[in-house]
């Protein structure tokens, strides 16, 4: 019997087959990232110690521990990396007791993202205690990093809560940085009242969607003087100060440095001491080039100051399907117009107001004195509020973008029975 064209055929066969799986091996091997786990009876013990050996992609684990990990203090200076509390609750850090002084290699945050962190993750951590002397502790900072996620996380008790900054002349720097589905809430320090906020960003571009930020120690809920914010199904409120506070840097001065809000819920604490307006739109003393859109919030006062601040002859206002309340008596006005600002710079339609707000022409005369007691007003619309359909908004490029509110994505556990407060 001859067997050799057979063998040789199979062999053939055999020798494809091996480049074909090494071929496959090889950039699986290449990609592939790894998963280094942190905690107790885990191969490490310190998010920083894991932090130290990761590679560009690598996903660090994070599991409970009794001692809250303290002190932790995690500078990112690698690539893609995402760290992540593992288990049904958020991993509790804790950060009392220590200095995040800034100084040296120490950050000024539990977890603080430099330029070359970029693509970093953070996702279901309960971060508390961050401070330090010079009253600027975060429990996370952003320092000129792109594309940097937070996510379902908790913070609370720091100095400040989030932090981030861009780079002057770097129209690229803090680029994309989005919080999502997190609870953050009094932060700030009576050492420093005003100067600290649960927010305080800069940068060139923010979204923050479907968070929970209220009870400010002393200072705003959201401050921002990034290019451009977007802000949309987020409950915002009981702020010490301004629930939004939205001002001048250096990457204002550039055009279309517009801020977004679509689909939140916005509340003013009965009992602020600070300052009760709602929302500041313009500059402390610098320029700020840009458009403030509200689509569909629902936006409730106790007071008799006007809602929206504007204080800059190069910021406009467009309002549209809004609800706005106030239970403060007499009749006052939606807008405080500033610093040269006229009623030219506001446009809109389709708003509801409570009577005791003096809706200007420009943005629509719907009045409803019932509005601020009937308990059920964000369903009873009927139909709903909604944008009209050509309704669009400019990002920080000057790209316009529909709107698109989805009236189902708005929050619902939300006071709107003035009454009961």
């Amino acid at each position: 019997m001859v067997f050799g064209p057979d063998i040789e055929f199979f062999a053939g066969l055999q020798h494809v087959s091996y480049i074909i799986v090494k071929m496959m091996i090889i950039p699986l091997l290449f990609f592939a990232h790894s998963v280094l786990q942190v905690g107790p009876g885990r191969i490490y013990e310190s998010i920083t110690k894991a932090v130290e050996v990761a590679q560009p992609g690598d996903v660090i684990a994070v599991y409970p521990s009794l001692n809250s990990y303290p002190g932790t203090q995690v500078s990112i200076n690698k690539a893609n990396l995402t760290i992540e509390g593992m288990g049904p609750r958020p991993i509790r850090i804790v950060g009392d007791n220590f200095n995040y002084d800034g100084v040296g290699s120490t950050p000024r945050a539990v977890f603080q993202l430099n330029s070359s962190g970029n693509g970093f993750t953070l996702k279901n951590f309960d971060i508390s205690g961050a401070h330090n002397d010079s009253f600027n502790g975060a429990g996370v900072r952003i320092n000129a990093a792109n594309n940097v996620t937070i996510t379902h996380c908790l913070i609370h008790g720091n100095d400040m809560g989030i932090m981030s900054n861009g780079l002057v002349k770097n129209e690229h720097a803090g680029e994309n940085q989005v919080i999502d589905h997190c609870t953050i809430f009094s932060n700030g320090t009576n050492k420093e009242p005003g100067q600290n906020h649960n927010l305080y960003l800069g940068g060139t571009s923010v979204t923050m969607q479907y968070c929970n930020v209220y009870g400010s120690t002393t200072g705003h809920n959201f401050k921002s003087r990034a290019h451009f914010n977007l802000i949309k199904y987020c409950q915002i409120h009981d702020a010490s100060n301004r629930e939004l506070d939205l001002v001048e840097a250096w990457d204002t001065e550039r055009p279309n440095s517009n801020t977004v809000l679509i689909g939140n819920i916005i509340i003013k604490d009965p009992n602020c001491q600070g300052n009760r307006g709602v929302i500041h739109f313009g500059a402390e003393k610098g320029t700020h080039v840009g458009t403030l859109y509200l689509f569909n919030n629902i936006i409730t006062t106790y007071f008799s100051t006007p809602l929206i601040m504007l204080d800059s002859t190069k910021t406009n206002c467009v309002v549209d399907g809004n609800i706005l309340t106030s239970t403060a008596p007499g009749n006052h006005y939606l807008f405080d117009l500033e610093q040269s600002a006229d009623i030219s710079q506001v446009s809109g339609s389709n708003n509801w107001a409570s009577s005791e707000i003096n809706l200007p022409k420009q943005v629509g005369t719907n009045q409803r004195s019932e509005v601020t007691t009937n308990s059920s007003i964000r369903d009873e619309m009927n139909p709903p509020i909604l944008p009209n359909q050509s309704d669009e908004y400019a990002d920080g490029n000057g790209v316009k973008h529909k709107v698109n509110f989805d009236i189902s994505q708005r929050p619902t556990h939300t006071v709107t029975d003035l009454t009961a407060r």
